[in-house]
């Protein structure tokens, strides 16, 4: 599913390589607040060669997208989309970060709601999200989408959206 939308106050579009987006913007995006839930793997971004590396292991797995703000069109954030083969419908994982200078104005509640609203003109059957059970600000954008608590691993819970 390659996928453009936009919200209110939003613009999402794919990221296509690494070439495509300047290192700084993913240095300012990756602070240590704002990926301290997220894996090993993505924490001390803080070098343009390894922001070019973190963006290129995104992109071998799954969709990066930009998220941008309609006014500006300054990249504040990424959705990440990963379509799992199922044997009845489309399951889609999605991840999501907002840099934290636009935290606290329901700007991640907006952009996963948009996602609902184009993944619903797509065919999608469900949508899967996994966060730590520490981080309740993204628990709180998940199930104010209507994102259901449906299964847990370690100190990770898997919300799903059905369509």
């Amino acid at each position: 599913m390659r996928i453009s939308f936009n919200t209110k106050r939003l613009v999402v579009s794919p990221i296509k390589d690494t070439g495509s987006i300047k290192p700084v913007i993913i240095l300012e995006i990756l602070t240590p607040k704002a990926t301290a839930q997220l894996p090993n793997s993505w924490q001390a971004i803080n070098t343009e060669e390894a922001a070019r590396a973190w963006l290129k292991e995104r992109l071998l797995e799954g969709q990066v997208y930009k998220v941008s703000t309609k006014e500006s069109l300054s990249i504040i954030g990424f959705l990440f989309l990963y379509e799992m083969k199922v044997t009845e419908g489309r399951e889609v994982r999605i991840g999501y970060l907002i840099s934290e200078q636009f935290w606290h104005q329901g700007l991640a509640s907006e952009l996963i709601g948009g996602l609902i609203e184009k993944s619903a003109q797509e065919s999608v059957t469900q949508l899967i999200g996994g966060v730590t059970k520490s981080n309740l600000a993204s628990i709180k954008v998940l199930t104010k989408n209507r994102f259901t608590l449906d299964s847990y691993e370690g100190e990770t819970e898997f919300y799903i959206y059905y369509f």
